[in-house]
């Protein structure tokens, strides 16, 4: 099962894996965090914890008003793991900054450099 936002394409993968697959280019408003947030809950089963692979685009931001705001928030309970794929070192470190000391989530996160190795880690 598939849904499509403005800015992504959240894919559920396997039972408990779901994918969040940005487009290449995108500023991060309020609205499509929102709009993430809506099509997470339509693809997690209530009664699973669930992992999550994200897939930024390449030239991607946030917005000024979208800082600080964690996309799956409202469903952290539902998140077991996260993996993040961040190709360059620079974006890994803002990324890594912007996690740790911003939306400090509950769940257990990981940032890499390739997908195949994201997905190992979450098969673990």
């Amino acid at each position: 099962m598939s849904i499509k936002t403005r800015i992504s394409q959240l894919n559920k993968l396997e039972s408990n894996l779901i994918e969040i697959r940005m487009i290449s280019e995108y500023k991060v408003h309020i609205s499509d965090l929102l709009e993430i947030r809506k099509a997470f809950k339509k693809l997690a089963n209530e009664d699973k914890k669930h992992t999550v692979l994200v897939v930024p685009g390449r030239y991607g931001g946030l917005a000024r008003e979208a800082k600080g705001i964690d996309m799956l928030d409202t469903y952290q309970e539902r998140v077991h793991r996260m993996a993040l794929v961040v190709p360059g070192i620079r974006q890994k470190l803002l990324a890594k900054l912007y996690f740790d000391y911003v939306t400090k989530p509950s769940y257990e996160y990981k940032f890499f450099s390739d997908e195949e190795s994201a997905l190992t880690w979450l098969e673990e």
